[in-house]
């Protein structure tokens, strides 16, 4: 029988960093074992929001074999680092691998106290003056898009502890580099948190770089520039040349796969309101998950027009706070031109 839609149906908005805080009117997303998986169409077990809440700070067991433990206090020894490798171009990911190099690495420099712990009260810095490289002109290739993308895109760490005990957890969010001298993009709620011990973010080549400082925030838009303590990136331009309807690919890290890359077009582009008015927002059929926060939504030129954010499940009721009859989701992203009113040319 097919659902009647003489109504707006209940819908729940789950946002993708795997190391968000839980906020009062949306449902964020840690990256700890049994968080609640807002996948695009499918619907969640019944049981996944006892899990959801015993999981919270990362205790339990990971239902993903190919998501690494996020519980695991750091420890530098080799022998307690399976699989730690430093990942290489052009060479098959190896998501164990990279994670536990990302643990590794990612602790020595938290250890050296230059992985910006209090980035979090940065976040009242509105604009910033950068030089961003101009849009391309000429279509690529996907096969293309993803090879330069690669490049650009980034394996965000956190460092952070939680309030049930004493060890250091790590968790990852995407982000993607706008300057040769280390501007980042990425979401606000990546950053914005006051458990953060050190950031750090981690090239394709497997070189680590800790996050210095905040550039701009916009708390509207759940959006950030950050500053990598390095130079000799390679940026991706942004865009705002992608029409409703226009094709889009996204190359992210969803729950412990890293650089994956999906495609779709562009759904549309909405105004989403906030407590401040309302903040412009865009949909995209490309999916993505929790730990693709801030990665690039990028257009046939292989330019930045949007960011992940976050995932929306539509389900056509809800019974005794049980959502019923799963529909669809919607994946919403900052479009690309609040980053661009962020920044102050030179």
């Amino acid at each position: 029988m097919v659902s009647s839609n003489h109504f707006s149906p209940p819908s729940v908005t789950i946002f993708l960093s795997q190391f968000a805080e839980p906020a009062s009117a949306e449902l964020f997303l840690a990256n700890s074992p049994g968080a609640l998986v807002g996948s695009a169409g499918m619907k969640p077990p019944s049981f996944c929001l006892a899990l959801f809440v015993v999981g919270w700070c990362g205790f339990g067991a990971t239902a993903d074999p190919a998501d690494p433990p996020r519980s695991a206090p750091r420890d530098s020894s080799p022998a307690k680092t399976p699989f730690c490798q430093q990942p290489r171009p052009g060479e098959p990911v190896n998501d164990h691998a990279l994670y536990h190099y990302l643990e590794l690495e990612g602790g020595k420099l938290l250890d050296q106290s230059t992985c910006g712990a209090e980035l979090h009260k940065q976040t009242t810095r509105r604009t910033c003056r950068l030089t961003l490289p101009a849009p391309a002109t000429q279509k690529l290739a996907s096969s293309e898009i993803a090879a330069c993308a690669e490049n650009s895109v980034v394996v965000l760490g956190r460092f952070y502890q939680c309030d049930h005990c004493t060890r250091t957890h790590l968790a990852v969010a995407s982000g993607f580099l706008l300057t040769e001298s280390g501007a980042l993009a990425t979401c606000l709620h990546v950053v914005k948190t006051n458990r953060t011990l050190g950031l750090v973010a981690m090239t394709r080549d497997g070189n680590l770089w800790p996050i210095r400082e905040v550039l701009a925030a916009d708390p509207l838009s759940d959006a950030v520039i950050l500053q990598l303590q390095g130079s000799g990136f390679k940026p991706l331009p942004l865009s705002t040349n992608a029409p409703a309807g226009s094709p889009v690919m996204v190359l992210s890290h969803p729950q412990g796969h890293y650089y994956m890359v999906t495609a779709g077009i562009v759904s549309r582009y909405y105004v989403k309101p906030v407590k401040e008015g309302f903040t412009p927002m865009m949909s995209i059929t490309a999916r993505f998950a929790r730990g693709s926060s801030g990665a690039p939504v990028l257009n046939e030129y292989g330019c930045a027009v949007g960011t992940v954010n976050n995932t929306q499940s539509i389900y056509f009721d809800a019974d005794e706070g049980r959502n019923d009859n799963f529909q669809m989701t919607v994946n919403n992203c900052t479009p690309a031109k609040v980053y661009l009113q962020m920044v102050r040319p030179r």
